[in-house]
């Protein structure tokens, strides 16, 4: 109970300081951009070498970058990417109703911290972090869904059209692993089954 009246006193603590001074507590605000940004933390993900990829939502959405952080050099938070060489790039493969303006957090980073993979307009594409490069990895008329690295991050898992595939970075060629989905044949998705 404690803990409790502890965190809605930091809450109401950051609410009501000088910066972000509220004259009257609306629904509205309650759902703003700015009250988002106040209790906004970062995203991160560790990867297998003991650093981590950060990503802090506490900033507008046009200065978002991801950072690498090292624990055991912490005071050194470096850009992983560059950030307008990697929206150029996904603009690059994109319509114009699809440019983006901002980096998103992906749909997951390989463990090894070299790649990540979005979903946009339900086409996959693969941001590598060592130089900023995009790579259109689907371009079908079939939407994709969930797609997943491999341990080490060589081969990327998918879903189309209830079948599972599987794209292979070295040899730059997807492979169909299943071929009798249908709409009561889910490969590669999970669903709840219970007894009535």
């Amino acid at each position: 109970m404690m803990k409790f009246f502890l965190s809605i006193l930091l809450i109401m603590s950051v609410i009501f300081s000088s910066d972000n001074l509220v004259k009257e507590i609306s629904v509205d605000w309650i759902h703003s951009e700015k009250t988002k940004q106040i209790s906004a933390v970062h995203k991160f993900e560790w990867l297998d070498n003991n650093t981590a990829i950060l990503f802090d939502l506490s900033l507008p959405k046009s200065e978002r970058n991801f950072l690498k952080l090292d624990p055991n050099n912490p005071e050194k938070i470096t850009p992983l990417v560059n950030k307008k060489t990697v929206l150029r790039n996904f603009n690059k493969l994109l319509e114009k109703d699809q440019k983006i303006q901002f980096i998103k957090w992906p749909i997951s980073f390989d463990k090894n911290g070299r790649k990540a993979v979005y979903m946009i307009e339900d086409d996959i594409f693969i941001l590598e972090l060592k130089n900023s490069r995009v790579k259109r990895i689907t371009n079908s008329n079939s939407v994709e869904k969930s797609p997943r690295f491999s341990p080490d991050g060589s081969k990327l898992a998918f879903i189309r059209d209830n079948d599972l595939f599987i794209y292979d970075f070295t040899s730059k060629r997807e492979k169909q692993i299943t071929h009798d989905g249908s709409e009561t044949i889910l490969n590669g998705t999970l669903s709840w089954v219970y007894w009535e």
